[in-house]
């Protein structure tokens, strides 16, 4: 004859052989290890449906199991889609930026460009293919300082190249160095 009784733990109703009493078993609704209530006397007969209720009983409430990993994987993925959207919304905002600058930077250097080669014509030196005379051979501070400013222009253009080399846009130098401007 089965014995009949409620997990300690989740209120499931169990039955087990009469053999098994003062055993340890494991609930068959939440799995876990209960102890088998010593043999009783028998209960009157009208006493045994209660009994049958309770095995046919589920657990009021579902099976609780840890979900800490699920959840922590979950913000984790979160965070990582989270963060690589910000990564590509600033790239492109700083590549939008880094565009801009290379534009000003281009109209600034084809004005300082042909500020030198007048400087150079109004001293009546010899233009020169793509070049500029020195300093050495220019009298006189103004254009010393246009010189250093157009190199100013070409590191800082050529610095933001370097930093996008996908980009088929040719070096300041060259454009500098083109005489048909």
């Amino acid at each position: 004859m089965p014995l009949d009784f409620t997990c300690s733990h989740c209120g499931g109703g169990v039955s087990v052989p009469e053999a098994q009493s003062g055993h340890v078993v494991i609930c068959p609704w939440c799995k876990k290890s209960l102890s088998v209530p010593p043999l009783v006397m028998a209960p009157p007969a009208e006493s045994a449906e209660p009994f049958r209720q309770l095995h046919e009983r589920r657990p009021s409430r579902p099976i609780q199991r840890s979900n800490w990993l699920i959840v922590l994987v979950s913000f984790g993925v979160i965070a990582l889609v989270g963060a690589g959207i910000v990564v590509v919304v600033f790239q492109n905002v700083s590549e939008r930026a880094d565009r801009e600058r290379i534009s000003e930077l281009r109209t600034e250097a084809v004005r300082l460009k042909l500020q030198l080669q007048s400087m150079q014509v109004r001293t009546g030196l010899p233009a020169r293919a793509g070049g500029f005379v020195s300093h050495a051979e220019m009298p006189g501070s103004d254009y010393s300082d246009k010189l250093k400013e157009l190199w100013r222009v070409m590191i800082e253009h050529n610095g933001i190249l370097d930093r996008h080399p996908t980009w088929v846009t040719p070096r300041l130098n060259d454009v500098i160095t083109d005489t048909r401007l």
